[in-house]
């Protein structure tokens, strides 16, 4: 868990709640790199939402450019 990760998605303006909060549930999983890896529907359990809200909330956050998403289920936040 990196600290640095979740102050910086708290950092971030402008988000729908429901992408913040998929956004804040990543971070708080990242190493200090910004690299994180967890189930889609781990992430939907702490978000509060569904599978297919997670994906579509990291599909915005990639295009705002705030993360990458990788293969396995890799997140990389700052894009």
């Amino acid at each position: 868990m990196s600290g640095k990760a979740t102050g910086w998605a708290w950092d971030q303006k402008g988000l729908a709640p429901r992408t913040k909060m998929v956004l804040l549930a990543v971070a708080d999983f990242c190493d200090v790199h910004g690299m994180g890896t967890r189930p889609r529907s781990y992430i939907a359990e702490l978000a509060e939402c569904s599978v297919d809200t997670v994906d579509r909330c990291l599909k915005d956050l990639e295009r705002a450019g705030l993360v990458i998403i990788g293969g396995e289920g890799a997140v990389v936040l700052g894009g």
